[in-house]
């Protein structure tokens, strides 16, 4: 009914507009046969579009309004979306404040569970069994089957390096050597900026490193941070935009005046859910390393390959994968990320950089393959973000990663799930069978 009335009105509009604009002919016509130089008058403005009731309030009753206002906006009932995760569920809807705006219910994923993998993690061992929110079909099952073909083999040797979450603002200079004395200046300021700014945006957030990138007269600051158990990017966002304006004002007592025309709070250097070769070399995220010997009678029994075609394959995949220009080498990372990454309530946006990943295939003396795994850039966290809406906190349970102290262990996880699903898809396409799920 309320879109019905929105075109009524923008019909009617139109009308006027249409004798209007007539009008303004003549009139400038007139105008103009007089010598006179006269001015075209602006065009009508059309009226507003309805706009979606209770927009700050995060209440049960003001998402069901919502709801009811769109059910009128499109005509037609939208009974799916209503009501919360279960009636079991402790936590009232004002807990999605920061989470998202204007709700007017749950889009629900269906949710599986693969495995166990058994892990030999620094963080992780033991048998896990891993949710994925998925709907692709084949996705789980392929999954399940890649895992119990590391079991086989005697687990997952797997293990988180180093975490890192960065930002990069931008500094524009008056010419380069204000640049180089800009970018020789910042690194000096750490111990300032991370007792002055930083401890004033989160007790959980540390500067570890500035890296100042001179491109002409322009400085990309590379600042990274230690984020504990979160992701950190809205924390980091916070904090480096915090220290932009520390700097731009404390740039005027240090350095020549005019040294620093302008800023911006991001350059893109760092590639913020971006694959870019910087992060791949330095890392964002957590990185993590992950490796398996494989039987050959498990490849042929378990995974119905060959391990000498999944080598020859493998060798022409990624031969034409380097020169079509791909950053990584990955099969099917990003499906199963973004399968755990719903699940476990992180920024889905991120499996765009989390999910560039290497493999590496060799034959082994078991007649099978040795293969070597990587993730330099998985963006995932234990606490904040998604983490502590009710479904996505329960799948966290499932693999003991709920809460402070299980970020690495979260991490470590989740690459041993995206290996199985990679070595299931290799040995099926090398062995030239139809899948069931997509590359």
């Amino acid at each position: 009914m309320l879109r019905l009335i929105f075109k009524a009105r923008k019909n009617l509009t139109k009308q006027h507009t249409k004798f209007n604009n007539i009008a303004a002919l003549f009139c400038n016509q007139s105008r103009i046969d007089d010598g006179g130089i006269g001015q075209k008058s602006a065009p009508p403005i059309d009226p507003e579009p309805p706009t979606v009731p209770c927009k700050n309030d995060y209440s049960e009753a003001a998402a069901e309004k919502r709801l009811e206002w769109v059910e009128g906006f499109v005509g037609t009932k939208l009974p799916s979306l209503r009501g919360w995760w279960s009636p079991l569920s402790e936590p009232k809807p004002e807990i999605l404040q920061g989470n998202i705006e204007q709700s007017i219910g749950l889009a629900r994923i269906p949710t599986g569970v693969a495995g166990p993998i058994d892990f030999r993690g620094t963080h992780a061992d033991g048998l896990i069994m891993c949710p994925m929110a998925v709907t692709e079909g084949g996705v789980i099952a392929s999954t399940s089957r890649g895992a119990k073909a590391i079991n086989e083999s005697g687990g997952v040797s797997v293990h988180a390096l180093k975490s890192v979450m960065g930002r990069s603002p931008v500094f524009i200079c008056n010419d380069a050597k204000g640049a180089k004395d800009f970018a020789q200046w910042v690194p000096t300021m750490k111990t300032v900026l991370q007792e002055k700014v930083v401890n004033k945006k989160s007790q959980h957030c540390r500067i570890t490193d500035i890296k100042p990138i001179i491109d002409a007269n322009v400085v990309n600051l590379i600042l990274e941070y230690d984020t504990g158990d979160a992701s950190g990017q809205n924390m980091v966002t916070s904090a480096s935009y915090a220290i932009l304006v520390y700097l731009m004002k404390a740039a005027k007592e240090y350095l020549p005046e005019g040294t620093i025309e302008h800023s911006y709070p991001c350059s893109n250097a760092i590639g913020d859910k971006k694959s870019t070769r910087y992060n791949l070399l330095e890392n964002r995220g957590v990185s993590v390393v992950a490796s398996v010997s494989i039987p050959g009678d498990v490849i042929k029994e378990t995974l119905n390959g060959d391990p000498a075609s999944m080598i020859k394959y493998w060798s022409h995949y990624c031969r034409i994968q380097n020169r079509a220009g791909a950053l990584g080498n990955s099969l099917n990372t990003s499906t199963s990320l973004a399968a755990m990454f719903l699940a476990f309530g992180q920024d889905v946006a991120c499996t765009y950089e989390s999910s560039t990943s290497y493999m590496e295939i060799n034959a082994n003396s078991f007649g099978g393959l040795d293969v070597q795994y990587q993730l330099p850039c998985l963006v995932a966290g234990t606490i904040g973000g998604g983490t502590g809406l009710p479904t996505q906190n329960d799948c966290l349970e499932i693999v003991d990663c709920k809460g402070d102290g299980k970020k690495m262990k979260l991490a470590e996880v989740i690459t041993g799930f995206a290996l199985a699903l990679e070595l299931a898809t290799l040995a099926d396409v090398a062995s030239n069978r139809p899948l069931n799920h997509r590359i």
